[in-house]
């Protein structure tokens, strides 16, 4: 993958997934307001027909990791509570990511795991040591 990554911001984008409307302006403009933070993401996304799919476990460890922002705002959670908070669930959809480029190529180590489970949890926990991961 690193060698593949072009461009200040890598989107990432399952198969058999879809972004909401504004998905990457608002991660374009989320990120140009935090220059410190590594990565976007949010906690749903739209699949099968068009089905918003969101996880309120996420919601909340998300919600409780940036403490308590207001729920329009955009939340930024460190590297510690991104840790924290992962331990329970995954606190962004993986497939609504926009990372910075440089940060996804210093993090990509983690995909060589062998329990393919946790990829997407490191992967966040990687970023996250980079600056703060933001999620709306």
């Amino acid at each position: 993958m690193r060698e593949y990554l072009q461009g200040d911001l890598t989107c990432i984008l399952h198969d058999d997934d879809w972004w909401l409307p504004n998905h990457v302006e608002d991660a374009m403009t989320a990120l140009a307001d935090h220059p410190d933070a590594s990565v976007y993401g949010a906690d749903h996304i739209l699949h099968e027909n068009d089905v918003l799919m969101t996880h309120l476990t996420c919601s909340l460890m998300a919600w409780m990791a940036a403490n308590y922002p207001l729920p329009s705002s955009v939340w930024r959670i460190s590297h510690i509570n991104v840790l924290l908070a992962s331990l329970l669930n995954f606190i962004v959809h993986y497939s609504s990511m926009v990372a910075r480029t440089e940060a996804l190529r210093q993090a990509a180590y983690v995909y060589d795991l062998d329990n393919p489970y946790d990829n997407d949890r490191m992967i966040l926990f990687a970023l996250s040591r980079l600056g703060p991961v933001l999620c709306q």
